[in-house]
């Protein structure tokens, strides 16, 4: 997210505004972009996770009131395992007010048929540069982050 955002800050005319729900819903801004959207109707506690449930609804009222479209990059192409009824009328009731799809690969399905453009998923080379560098082991991989459907 940090190169994400510094990559946007160096274009003409683009500012960034980091996520928080007091900016969501009240700070002024032309696109809402959202990559993992089950983060905004999760919670660690149930009241923290209707607490974010209750925010979400009011947000999509706002990006509707205020005609902002939203724009999603695509990274699980299923609904997370074991969420309740709430959060899944919430993610598709994200999915339904999403105008426009990034996704990081051409193998990647669409939920829509709205317009979608792939954008290559970046390295990390130049942001891990500085470490050292482990000896290649022949047969062994690695991989960071989860691995879902």
């Amino acid at each position: 997210m940090v190169q994400l955002a510094g990559g946007l800050q160096e274009l003409p005319d683009i500012s960034v505004i980091n996520f928080s729900w007091r900016a969501a819903l009240f700070a002024k801004y032309d696109v809402f972009h959202v990559h993992w959207p089950e983060i905004l109707v999760s919670g660690h506690s149930p009241l923290k996770k209707l607490g974010r449930q209750v925010l979400t609804l009011a947000l999509l009222g706002r990006l509707a009131l205020a005609r902002t479209p939203i724009v999603r990059t695509v990274h699980n192409v299923a609904l997370p395992e074991g969420i309740s009824v709430r959060e899944v009328f919430l993610l598709r009731l994200i999915d339904r007010k999403t105008t426009f799809y990034i996704r990081l690969n051409s193998q990647t399905p669409l939920p829509t048929d709205r317009p979608s453009v792939t954008i290559p998923h970046g390295h990390y080379r130049e942001w891990f540069a500085d470490f050292p560098k482990a000896q290649q082991i022949p047969g062994r991989i690695s991989y960071v982050g989860l691995i879902r459907r």
